[in-house]
């Protein structure tokens, strides 16, 4: 586990009440209909726990969240995380919003406490774990019988994924701020391979991904790259979701080397990268010609820009 983060309302946009409020409103019906209004709604993607909690971690790679799990019943939040890796400012937030702290291992438990409870469970089934089930069913072991029991989420894909999926002001402009960032690092990062290839220095692949890691650290706003970045020269570019390492890089050579090769007329450069900021993620790719293309491959590169247009 790692450190635990409060993402403030003003990258955010709307505060953590606000959107319990939301969801509430939007789970009623299916509440209404199933039960006596008492309810457990069961959010167990990271990502969907840390928006409706307004908070950041990066327990998993390249992902902004933390490993945590939030049970919504009609009185408040529950949220189990590893209390300990919170920031003291994002404990004292959640206390504000009514929401109530548990361990990271106190889920299991609190799930099978729901067992009898008289109230009725809703969930995405397809994001609910076997384990999940039989906890809800008091630790039983016909997972068929807990699966009965269980409301599914009235929204297709989840509720809370639905929310999120609505962008409000702030978020939108956070997304236009996060690639502007981001468009001031690749500035530099093609700036520097034109430079280094012009000035007779090859690069390898991991080098240049690595450069890119470098230009986009220059905003304190950053918070990592959103995926493994793809670096790939010449038929590498043709792997899918190839990423070069520093053991295995292949070089982008220099024009000098190009122009003293016979067999070398250079070839594309292929970077598809994205990049985690405070106020949103990106994701960019690119395409050099490194040397003089040809007629074909010029061609080619006509097509894909006609198409990206039409």
């Amino acid at each position: 586990f790692n450190s635990i983060n409060y993402l403030p309302v003003g990258f955010t946009g709307e505060e953590t009440s606000s959107k319990y409020a939301g969801l509430i409103e939007m789970l009623s019906g299916a509440v209404s209909v199933a039960g006596n209004g008492k309810f457990a709604y069961i959010v167990t993607a990271c990502d969907e726990v840390a928006w409706l909690c307004n908070m950041r971690g990066s327990d998993v790679e390249y992902n902004p969240v933390a490993q945590a799990y939030a049970v919504v019943t009609e009185e408040c939040i529950h949220l189990f995380a590893e209390i300990g890796r919170m920031e003291q400012t994002l404990k004292a937030y959640l206390a504000e919003q009514d929401v109530a702290l548990h361990g990271y291992g106190e889920y299991v438990a609190f799930l099978k406490s729901l067992s009898g409870s008289g109230r009725v469970v809703v969930c995405s089934k397809g994001k609910i774990s076997v384990r999940d089930f039989y906890a809800l069913s008091g630790g039983g072991e016909n997972s068929g019988d807990v699966a009965a029991g269980i409301v599914e989420d009235p929204v297709t894909g989840g509720a809370v994924n639905r929310m999120k999926s609505v962008k409000n002001e702030v978020e939108l402009e956070g997304f236009r701020r996060a690639y502007l960032y981001d468009g001031v690092a690749w500035c530099k990062l093609l700036k520097y391979i034109d430079d280094s290839l012009s000035n007779g220095r090859s690069l390898t692949e991991y080098e240049i991904g690595k450069k890119l890691i470098e230009f986009r650290s220059e905003r304190i706003e950053y918070r990592g790259e959103s995926f493994d970045p793809i670096v790939a020269y010449g038929a590498n570019a043709a792997l899918p979701h190839y990423s070069a390492s520093e053991e295995c890089s292949d070089v982008v050579p220099a024009m000098s080397v190009l122009d003293e090769s016979v067999e070398n007329d250079g070839n594309f450069l292929l970077m598809d990268t994205g990049g985690h900021y405070l106020q949103g993620t990106t994701d960019v790719t690119r395409t050099l010609s490194v040397g003089e293309p040809t007629e074909e491959e010029a061609l080619q590169i006509l097509r894909g820009l006609r198409e990206r247009f039409s």
